[in-house]
């Protein structure tokens, strides 16, 4: 695995992050979805600073992903009864 450090400037700071090119997105789509979302929620926290942004913005993709985890595990869960009956 060749692992790499990048630099994404966002909402005007400059993160360096390692990252290994096997199982990562590209670096600038990384930087525009975090971009885009964190428009998203500056359009409805306009008064919130840029930390209390990223902290937002942080909170709701892992409330996404915790829903998309559940998603899933009920999927799994469905199949494998479907599965069980089958055999």
């Amino acid at each position: 695995m060749s692992e790499q450090s990048i630099t994404l400037l966002i909402a005007g700071r400059h993160y360096r992050l390692k990252a290994t090119a096997e199982n990562n997105p590209a670096p600038e789509h990384i930087k525009a979805e975090l971009e885009r979302r964190l428009s998203i929620v500056a359009e409805q926290s306009p008064l919130a600073s840029r930390d209390q942004l990223l902290v937002l913005t942080a909170v709701n993709l892992l409330a996404e992903l915790l829903q998309q985890q559940q998603l899933q595990q009920q999927q799994l869960d469905t199949l494998l009864a479907t599965i069980r009956q089958a055999v």
